[in-house]
């Protein structure tokens, strides 16, 4: 397929175009091969070789108007449809643009009693040769085109249509219409659905189509011309049924036959959620008439009936083409069928005024007005009454009566008017009850007690008129303000009296108890309506509940703590004035004793100055005597009394020595002013010495944080060479690193680092003139060797050492020899001696550290050399020599 036009697009444009109708249906332009003509007496194979018949006008292909503005008399089969208006034309799938392949065809048909315009398009060239001519061209027309016929047997069928062309004979050809699949005829139709652009290649035969365009309904024979609506105005009872009928006539004034009628009913009966919606659609029969019928709704009101004569059949009311009509309709209520009483009960004091109001409805409850309704009383008083039911179905009766009791009110539809109640009237019953006169005076009695929670109380209100007779069947109502909070309300009895019981809840104090007659029964005391006060005092129960608080709790030692015992009943009302007595134990031994207030608090205070948990039992001796009885409520508190702030530290050992290089540990042990250990306090520790690595003195070097016991420890690894440390340590009190004059907790100690024993038999020689990197990158040189025999005497020993740093060389010679330490394996080698540095005084304490890897040595490494003296370090303690070789032999 060579081009379709978007189907949807395509639909929207012919909708629009079927919409702007014209007054006329014709061909309006030709373009290309193709030349507009009148319509010839006939068509057959190589009769119209040209467009005029003379063989001498341009060649091309012929269009013409076939019958215009024709009614169809039957179905007409399309091979493509273009629209989906169902008024028109049958078209599952509406197809525009091009059209070259059999798959592009769309199938519809034009439905029987519709108005179009028929047009033709035929090609015949002279002499075609099999190769075939080509005309290509297209023909615009003036109103929307529902479809085209352009397979052979569907021109040949459209053609039988009486009227579709009947100035023109159709002679039959083997091929009329086009061949899609197997030449190259093409169509297309615009979007707007007004022009076809054909290619026609035409052979031995010839090719046309026929194109339907939408007629107009002004002129065609048939179409409504007048539409009349009967009966203009009726009424009838609701939910019964209303016809109204259409009578259509066309321009001559003779029945409009097959004509759709399109009934819209807006109003009481309308069901649909937007006005002005098709409720029905009918065809007018022979005599042009069309019935549309519906039943009422079940309320009444009117209705407004709208019908139109859809001429173009697209279910749209088109103003000009479309004659309409309305009616109106108005729906009654139906006859009565229930009476209903207003009020139903009520009663009043005797002498005043009663009113009924009798409300009379149909079978729908629509009010019924004009109907007669009677009232009979009977009971105190004999009385009879009648009354017409209003717009709103209402009638109305009043009457009074002096003595006090029930009275039975009928009401009932004398439809008849014979006024007796037949079977088949409605009737309602209600009931009047006349009371005593006003009440005066409303007593409380008993007007003050006093009771235990939890437990009854009754107050019985006796309420009396005027002149002290009781007056019954009064709504009394109480209130209970104040612990408790109570509404409730009775109604006297004979004598004039109601009680009102309540049970008191589980809090202590006092209610107030008010009651009042409540003679309009609003629910409010109004003036004039008697009411009374009591008073009820709830008490507490024995006491069962005693509560210490804190239950817990911790303090600096030297401080007050103070503990509060709770007293209350079971529903934890305070009791006061009851003794609560408190025993210590623990850290100290304490007994008190204290009464509860009126909050049913005792308190209880003491402090301690050591370390340590008590334990706080407080009990209720509610008899007094001493001691603790089984039902007497307590309770038990916790307390831990927490150190003070450090006060003393004492550093363990005081002195020690060891070697050099090994760790030495140091315990703080922290108290506060009372002796008490001081646990999670920090302590600080502070080494200066032979061990210190700063650049500052007075820093810290460790800390630690003191355990349950006050202790903290803090371990560290002695120097190189031998000398002495002073430890000093602080508890830091405030966490600021920083020893304050108020933190007295401080001590020192002493520490002396030794050197270690010989190892005897043991030789180190450094052969071939060591050297290695320094510290500064410069060059260091070193040689010599040290010897201690198997005895122990050291029976060589002689260590040289250069730094060739070019801005701060040195000279080292050691002088003396004083330890020599190998490891088992004879790999690792220190030498300890005296030597000096520049051949300068005092003598300086030095360590050589070598270490022997490799046999006979390499370069560089992986032998290393370091020597340390308190003025000087060559490096790091395994530095690779760069040259040389160190050799450490172990014998025995």
């Amino acid at each position: 397929m060579k081009g379709v036009a978007p189907a949807a697009a395509f639909l929207t444009a012919t909708a629009l175009a079927v919409l702007a109708v014209g007054a006329s249906a014709e061909i309006t332009a030709t373009t290309g091969e193709v030349h507009e003509g009148t319509a010839p007496a006939s068509v057959a194979l190589n009769q119209h070789e040209h467009d005029d018949d003379t063989g001498t006008a341009p060649r091309g292909a012929h269009a013409f108007d076939e019958e215009q503005d024709h009614v169809t008399v039957a179905p007409i089969v399309l091979d493509v449809c273009t629209t989906t208006t169902s008024a028109f034309i049958t078209c599952p799938t509406p197809r525009g643009g091009r059209i070259d392949e059999t798959s592009d065809l769309r199938a519809g048909s034009i439905p029987t009693n519709t108005c179009i315009d028929s047009h033709l398009v035929h090609a015949d060239p002279p002499g075609a040769p099999a190769g075939g001519v080509v005309y290509e061209g297209s023909v615009s027309f003036d109103r929307p085109i529902l479809g085209v016929i352009l397979l052979t047997p569907s021109l040949t069928a459209s053609d039988a249509d009486p009227g579709l062309a009947p100035t023109v004979t159709y002679e039959p050809a083997p091929t009329r219409g086009l061949e899609l699949d197997t030449e190259t005829d093409e169509i297309t139709i615009n979007l707007d659905a007004n022009r076809v652009v054909f290619r026609f290649d035409v052979r031995l035969t010839i090719d046309q189509i026929r194109v339907i365009t939408l007629g107009d309904p002004n002129t065609c024979p048939g179409q409504a011309k007048t539409l009349t609506l009967f009966p203009k105005e009726a009424s009838n009872q609701v939910n019964t049924q209303h016809c109204v009928t259409a009578t259509v006539k066309n321009a001559t004034g003779g029945p409009a036959q097959g004509v759709v009628v399109r009934f819209d009913v807006e109003g009481s009966s309308e069901q649909d959620q937007n006005p002005a919606d098709e409720d029905a659609s009918k065809t007018t029969d022979q005599n042009g008439t069309a019935v549309h019928c519906y039943t009422g709704p079940e309320t009444v009101g009117a209705d407004t009936i709208h019908a139109y004569a859809d001429n173009d059949r697209d279910g749209v009311e088109d103003a000009g083409t479309d004659p309409f009509d309305d009616a109106t309709k108005t729906w009654l209520p139906a006859a009565a069928n229930s009476v209903t009483l207003d009020p139903k009960e009520d009663e009043n004091p005797v002498g005043t005024q009663h009113c009924l109001t009798a409300t009379v409805r149909d079978l729908f409850l629509n009010p019924v007005p004009g109907k007669t309704v009677r009232f009979v009383v009977t009971g105190t008083t004999e009385e009879e009454g009648s009354d017409q039911t209003d717009a709103l179905g209402t009638a109305e009766f009043c009457y009074s009566s002096t003595t006090a009791g029930f009275d039975a009110i009928v009401a009932y539809v004398d439809n008849d008017n014979d006024k007796t109640r037949d079977a088949g009237e409605p009737f309602d019953l209600a009931s009047k009850l006349w009371q005593p006169g006003q009440p005066a005076s409303l007593e409380l009695d008993p007007k003050a007690a006093s009771n235990d929670v939890q437990s009854q109380h009754c107050v019985t209100a006796t309420v009396r008129d005027l002149f002290q007779n009781p007056v019954p069947k009064v709504i009394v109502r109480f209130a209970v303000t104040g612990v408790n909070t109570k509404v409730g309300s009775e109604t006297t009895d004979s004598s004039g009296q109601a009680t009102f019981c309540y049970t008191g809840g589980t809090t202590a104090g006092a209610d107030v108890i008010t009651a009042y007659a409540d003679t309009d029964k609003d629910s409010t005391q109004d003036p004039g309506e008697p009411g009374d006060v009591a008073t009820k005092t709830w008490l507490p129960l024995d006491p069962a509940i005693l509560t210490l608080t804190p239950k817990t709790d911790q303090n600096i030692v030297n401080t007050q703590h103070c503990v509060q015992a709770h007293v209350t009943d079971i529903f934890l009302n305070p009791n006061p004035d009851v003794l609560v007595r408190f025993t210590v134990t623990g850290t100290v031994t304490k007994n008190e004793t204290d009464r509860t207030d009126e909050g049913g608090i005792a308190e209880f205070c003491y402090t301690s100055t050591k370390a340590g948990l008590d334990t706080i039992v407080a009990h209720a001796d509610t008899n007094e005597n001493g001691m603790r009885d089984g039902i007497e409520p307590v309770d038990t508190a916790m307390k831990l009394w927490q150190p003070g702030d450090p006060a003393t530290l004492v550093l363990t050992p005081k002195a020690d020595e060891n070697e050099v290089e090994t760790e030495h540990c140091l315990q703080a042990e922290v108290k506060d002013a009372f002796g008490n250990p001081t646990p999670n306090e920090v302590v600080r520790f502070d080494v200066e010495g032979a061990s210190e690595q700063d650049a500052q003195p007075a820093d810290e070097d460790g800390s630690d944080t003191t355990d349950e016991f006050g202790h903290a420890t803090h371990c560290y690894t002695g120097p190189d060479l031998p000398g002495a440390d002073t430890i000093h340590a602080y508890a830091d009190n405030d966490g600021d690193n920083v020893e304050d004059a108020n933190e007295p907790a401080r001590d020192n100690a002493e520490k002396t680092w030794i050197l270690p024993p010989s190892t005897p038999g043991c030789e180190i020689t450094i052969h071939n003139g060591g050297w290695i990197y320094t510290v500064t990158g410069s060059k260091g040189s070193f040689g010599g060797n040290a010897r201690i025999e198997a005895d122990g005497a050291i029976t060589r020993g002689e260590e040289t050492y250069q730094d060739h740093s070019a801005l701060t060389p040195i000279t080292f010679k050691s002088s003396e020899v004083l330890v020599i330490v190998c490891d088992e394996p004879g790999k690792r080698a220190d030498i300890y001696g005296r030597g000096t540095i520049d051949g300068l005084a005092p003598p300086v304490v030095y360590r050589i550290r070598v270490r022997d890897l490799d046999e006979p040595g390499s370069t560089p490494g992986p032998d290393t050399y370091q020597i340390i003296t308190n003025l000087y370090t060559s490096g790091i303690e395994d530095n690779p020599l760069q040259g040389g070789n160190v050799q450490i032999q172990r014998f025995s």
